[in-house]
């Protein structure tokens, strides 16, 4: 009998010690989960946890590898790609991709653009391409500019300049000095093309006046984004609709996605990671100030969709929208998804 108490007192006391462990480990796991929610939190919504985690991040991406060093050749350095696709007069998008390390399917698109009755040709972040689609390209029209949207769109650059060695490389004046030893740039973008609401003022500081790619291209200044985020978007015209209106396209680059659906991964469902036009690292890495961001896309880049008449939107990471309804519809929804 003594035994079989002792044995029962043992359970007991065992009972106890597992129940303890596990309250233990379950203040453990609430605690961890409760630190890494707002470290989360933090990292998305908050100024100083954005900025920490934009260093940390742009570290990282700074300490990856090139995957092609400027001494490759253009051949070389092409990837899988598709064929040149009009949009409409004036505006034509090659979609491709881009090579290790970055992640399979990583999407990307180059822009060709040609103001109204001209030949020059305007090449929006650049990719490299076969020569069948170089071709086509030269048969539009000259290529006279080179665009640089921003300091992280540099990849084939210096090779379109060595192809194009009469052309411009343009880019914002921001993002030159972080683009040296990547590429070389010829003038800044505010120097040769004006922003837009200021067509009409002084244009006595542009190195190049009013001409055929100068007079048809805008820049737009963005509000709210971060220090790092070196980006101008471009309004460009498109030949006249119909009835003689303008009609413009508006080039985004990272600042604004449009990807297609990927397939649901088993690491897209456990981190519930959705198809977002701005997805939680573009959040972190472009914006400075949430609320004086939103003010700027609810405020002014949907009053300028409106007012300026723009027909198409292009992004180098996503499917282009064209029609004036979508749009708009798109950039409303955008905006006022913060």
């Amino acid at each position: 009998m003594l035994g079989c108490a002792s044995i029962h007192l043992s359970k007991i006391v065992l009972a106890q010690q597992i129940m303890s462990f596990q309250k233990i480990a379950f203040t453990i796991f609430a605690g961890v989960g409760t630190l890494l929610s707002c470290v989360y939190f933090s990292a998305l919504y908050t100024k100083s946890g954005r900025s920490v985690a934009r260093k940390m991040l742009l570290k990282f991406y700074n300490s990856l590898p090139n995957p092609l060093t400027p001494s490759v050749k253009f051949a070389d350095r092409v990837q899988k790609h598709g064929p040149l696709e009009k949009i409409c007069d004036g505006l034509w998008v090659v979609k491709g991709s881009m090579p290790a390390p970055f992640p399979d399917g990583f999407y990307r698109v180059m822009v060709v653009y040609q103001p109204p009755k001209s030949k020059s040709l305007l090449l929006f972040s650049v990719l490299c391409l076969d020569e069948a689609t170089l071709k086509e390209i030269d048969e539009l029209g000259t290529v006279t500019h080179i665009y640089v949207p921003c300091s992280w769109h540099t990849l084939d650059a210096s090779a379109y300049k060595d192809r194009y060695p009469k052309a411009k490389v343009v880019a914002p004046r921001k993002a030159i000095a972080r683009v040296v030893g990547k590429t070389e740039v010829d003038v800044a973008a505010e120097a040769i093309f004006a922003y837009v609401g200021e067509e009409n003022g002084d244009r006595s500081e542009l190195l190049v006046p009013s001409g055929t790619m100068e007079e048809h291209v805008r820049i737009i200044e963005l509000q709210g984004v971060s220090d790092e985020f070196d980006e101008l978007t471009l309004l460009v015209d498109l030949a006249n609709s119909f009835d003689g209106t303008k009609k413009r396209a508006l080039l985004l680059n990272d600042l604004i996605f449009n990807e297609p659906p990927k397939p649901p991964t088993l690491f897209r469902r456990i981190f519930r990671v959705k198809d977002e036009a701005m997805s939680k690292f573009s959040l972190i890495i472009n914006v400075g100030s949430i609320s004086q961001f939103r003010m700027w896309l609810r405020n002014v880049l949907l009053d300028l969709v409106v007012k300026e008449e723009v027909e198409v939107l292009t992004f180098s990471h996503g499917e282009p929208i064209s029609g004036k309804d979508a749009t708009r519809k798109f950039i409303h929804n955008f905006a006022y998804s913060f």
